[in-house]
């Protein structure tokens, strides 16, 4: 979406926003979330898994990028 995002926030619909994902970042407690990839950020603080180079939220499946990969491989160890 190029420098627009969808945030989910677990309403039906999601919030659309013009702003880039590496913005985005900065203005989020940084404690509380990370990036996972190119296209994703994920709350850390919710329901989480991680099996492969895939993060489960649920029943939503979201890839680990490669560049991404040790980052979060270290947060889950």
């Amino acid at each position: 979406m190029d420098n627009y995002v969808k945030i989910f926030t677990g309403d039906p619909r999601p919030v659309i926003s013009h702003i880039s994902i590496k913005e985005l970042l900065t203005r989020l407690p940084q404690n509380n979330f990370m990036r996972v990839h190119r296209s994703y950020l994920i709350n850390v603080k919710k329901n989480i898994s991680f099996s492969n180079k895939y993060i489960y939220l649920g029943e939503k499946k979201i890839p680990v990028g490669i560049s991404y990969e040790n980052i979060v491989r270290n947060f889950f160890k």
